[in-house]
C-alpha cells in the first residue's frame, strides 16, 4: 500500500493515474468500469510529499509524466499521471485490496521528469520517511489520511455567506432584540459555533476579501488597499480553484471585490459567477438559492456575497441606497444609544488623530460635525440595513432546507470588516479599533458542529481556507499561515491585523497616509502606526473593552508593552513584513 500511496503523494496532485504490468490491472479495470471507486482530485497523502515548487505541480496538470516505482524483489510498475481522470484514490484502494507487501529492502520512488528529482524512502512495517518526518500508517490514518479515501458523496457542501461592513456584535443574538432583530443570523449561531473574538486581516474590503479567498496575509499578497489589480493566481491560488480541482461544483453570487478577473474561471475557479449592480442582494441571494436547488451528483462550494450593511457609507452622504430605503429615523429617544466609547481615546496615537481629521476632510466621510442625535440616527439606519440583509440570508438558508441539502452542508457566516458607528468619532472602517476590526464569524453544520460561543482568537483572513479544507477532507494548500478551526489542539497566541490608510484629504498642507499593525493577544491589544511621536497604543480589553485609555506610556505596563513589541517583531520577520517597528 505504502509504495502506491507514496507514488500518489509524490506526483503531487495528480488528476489521474493508471497501473500497468501488474497483477492488479485486471481487477482494477473491472472495478473502475463498474464505478466502485470514487475519484478524488488531489493526491493521496499529500502532507507527506517532499517539497515541490508550485510551478512543478502546475506542470504536472498540463502534461503526462512517466513514473517508475521500484519495489522490493525487483518488481517494477510503470505508471502515468493522466490529466483526464481522477484515480489517485483508486490506486490506494486497489493496493489495499491486493495487500501489497513491502519487504525488508528500501524502496525508492524517483521522479526525473518535469525538471525535478525527488525521492521518498520507504522501509518495512509500513514506515515512510523523508528528511523531516517519520510516520507510520497508523499515525497517518489518525492524521486524516482516511478522509482522503472517502467517497465524493461523503464530503460536505460548503456555503459561505458574507455581508459587508458588519461589526462582530451587530446581531440580536449578541445585543438583544430591542433595537435589532436578525433571526437568520441568530439561527446559525444557535446551531453552530460563534467565534466572539474573530478579527479580519485588514479592515477594508479588498485586502480582507483577498486574504479570505487566498488564505494569505495582506502583507504577503501585497493587497493592502482597495485595489483589484490582478495578483498571481499561481502563487496565490483562489479558494474556487482549490475546491474545483477537488471535484466541487463552484458558484459565486454577489459582490466580487477580488484581485482576480471575474470573467475568467481558469483564474479563480468559480464555474458560475453572477455579479449584479442592480438589486444586488436580491439577485445574489436568489441566484445562490437557485444554485443550491440545482441537481448534481457531487458536493458544491457556494459563495453568497451580500452588500449590506455597506449602504451605511452612502447614508450620511444623503445618497441613494442601492439596496432600498431604510425610511426616516424615529425620534431620537427611540433610536439606539450612541456608543459608550464615542469620545476619542485618551492619549491616542498621533496618526489616529491626524487620519481622523484627514478622513473627515474628505466628503466621503461627512461625520466630523455629528452630535449625539446624528450618531444615534446613524446606528438606527445601520441596524435597519443589517435586518434587510438578514432577510436575504434567510432566502439562502431556506433553499438549503427545501432542497434537503442542509444536513450535508457546512455554512460559514462572516463579513469582510466592521463599521465604527461613531466609536472614537469614526464612521466606516480602515481604523484598527474593535468596531472596525472585529467581525461576526459562525460555523454551522447541524448535528456536526457543537452549538456554542467560542472565545478562541481567529484571523478570518488566514484561518478560513485551512478550516474549509479540513472539513472537506482536502489537503492543506502549501504555505498557508493560518489554523483550522476544526482542530482544537493548537490555537493562536495572538492575531495580527494590518491597515494602510489612504482615503483622507489634505490637511496641514499634505495628504497623509499611514500604515498600522494591531496585535491582539489573550487579554491585551497593541497597536502601532508608522508615523507620529506617539506611535503606540496598549489596552487591556478585560478592563477597557471600549479602548478608552492608552496604557502604552504607563510605566506599570512597560513589561507588557515590551512583550507585545517582541511578538509583533517576530511575526513581521516570519511573514516578510517590513513595517517600521517601535522600540
Amino acid at each position: 500500500m505504502d509504495s502506491l500511496a507514496a507514488y500518489a503523494s509524490e506526483v503531487g496532485r495528480p488528476r489521474g493515474s493508471r497501473i500497468e504490468s501488474h497483477a492488479a490491472v485486471a481487477e482494477l479495470d473491472a472495478n473502475l468500469a463498474a464505478g466502485r471507486f470514487q475519484p478524488h482530485a488531489y493526491g493521496i497523502l499529500h502532507p507527506l510529499a517532499a517539497a515541490v515548487p508550485h510551478c512543478v505541480y502546475e506542470e504536472l496538470f498540463q502534461r503526462e509524466v512517466d513514473i517508475e516505482l521500484h519495489l522490493p524483489r525487483q518488481r517494477v510498475i510503470a505508471a502515468k499521471a493522466l490529466r483526464f481522470a481522477r484515480k489517485a484514490c483508486k490506486l490506494v484502494q486497489t493496493s489495499v485490496q491486493h495487500n501489497l507487501q513491502i519487504g525488508q529492502n528500501r524502496s525508492i520512488v524517483a521522479h526525473r521528469k518535469a525538471g525535478f528529482n525527488v525521492a521518498v524512502n520507504m522501509f518495512s512495517k509500513d514506515i515512510m520517511t523523508r528528511s523531516d518526518k517519520v510516520i507510520s500508517r497508523r499515525r497517518l490514518l489518525q492524521m486524516g489520511g482516511a478522509a482522503y479515501l472517502a467517497p465524493a458523496g461523503s464530503r460536505p457542501n460548503i456555503v459561505i455567506i458574507t455581508t459587508d461592513q458588519q461589526f462582530g456584535d451587530a446581531m440580536s443574538c449578541r445585543i438583544g432584540k430591542r433595537y435589532l432583530n436578525t433571526p437568520h443570523m441568530d439561527s446559525l449561531a444557535a446551531s453552530g459555533t460563534l467565534f466572539s473574538r474573530a478579527y479580519c486581516a485588514n479592515p477594508l474590503c479588498v485586502p480582507s476579501r483577498t486574504s479570505i479567498y487566498t488564505g494569505r496575509y495582506p502583507v504577503e499578497t501585497g493587497v493592502e488597499i482597495n485595489d483589484t489589480s490582478e495578483i498571481d493566481a499561481r502563487r496565490f491560488p483562489c479558494m474556487g480553484t482549490i475546491f474545483k480541482r477537488a471535484g466541487y461544483a463552484t458558484g459565486y453570487f454577489g459582490k466580487w471585490h477580488l484581485p482576480f478577473d471575474q470573467k475568467n474561471p481558469a483564474v479563480h475557479g468559480f464555474d458560475t459567477v453572477n455579479v449584479s449592480k442592480v438589486q444586488h442582494d436580491i439577485r445574489a441571494s436568489d441566484g445562490a438559492a437557485a444554485f443550491i436547488k440545482t441537481k448534481r451528483s457531487g458536493p458544491f462550494l457556494l459563495v453568497a456575497s451580500l452588500l449590506n450593511p455597506h449602504n451605511i457609507c452612502q447614508w450620511p452622504r444623503h445618497q441613494e441606497l442601492s439596496e432600498g430605503s431604510v425610511g426616516t429615523p424615529p425620534p431620537v429617544d427611540q433610536c439606539p444609544p450612541w456608543r459608550p466609547n464615542h469620545a476619542p481615546q485618551q492619549d491616542e496615537p498621533d496618526a489616529v488623530t491626524l487620519m481622523r481629521r484627514s478622513y473627515q476632510a474628505n466628503s466621503m466621510f461627512p461625520v466630523g460635525n455629528f452630535d449625539e442625535k446624528l450618531w444615534r440616527e446613524y446606528i438606527w439606519a445601520y441596524y435597519r440595513m443589517i435586518e434587510i440583509v438578514d432577510a436575504r440570508i434567510g432566502v439562502v438558508l431556506n433553499a438549503l432546507r427545501e432542497s434537503g441539502a442542509e444536513k450535508d452542508t457546512l455554512v460559514l457566516f462572516s463579513t469582510d470588516h466592521g463599521d465604527c458607528q461613531g466609536a472614537h468619532r469614526w464612521n466606516q472602517k480602515t481604523i484598527l479599533y474593535e468596531e472596525a476590526a472585529r467581525v461576526p464569524y459562525i460555523l454551522s453544520w447541524n448535528g456536526v458542529i457543537k452549538a456554542q460561543v467560542s472565545d478562541r482568537l481567529v484571523n478570518t483572513g488566514v484561518d478560513t481556507l485551512p478550516t474549509l479544507c479540513d472539513y472537506a477532507g482536502l489537503p492543506r494548500p502549501d504555505g498557508l499561515p493560518g489554523l483550522s478551526l476544526k482542530q482544537t489542539r493548537e490555537n493562536h497566541p495572538f492575531v495580527v491585523v494590518s491597515n494602510h490608510m489612504v482615503q483622507g484629504a489634505e490637511v496641514d498642507g499634505r495628504t497623509p497616509e499611514t500604515h498600522g499593525r494591531m496585535l491582539r493577544s489573550e487579554h491585551w491589544k497593541y497597536t502601532v502606526y508608522s508615523e507620529g511621536r506617539r506611535r503606540e497604543a496598549l489596552v487591556d480589553l478585560r478592563k477597557d473593552p471600549g479602548e478608552m485609555v492608552n496604557q502604552a506610556e504607563k510605566s506599570e505596563h512597560a513589561e507588557v508593552l515590551k512583550q507585545h513589541r517582541e511578538m509583533l517583531a517576530k511575526w513581521c520577520k516570519q511573514h516578510g513584513d517590513r513595517f517600521p517597528l517601535a522600540s
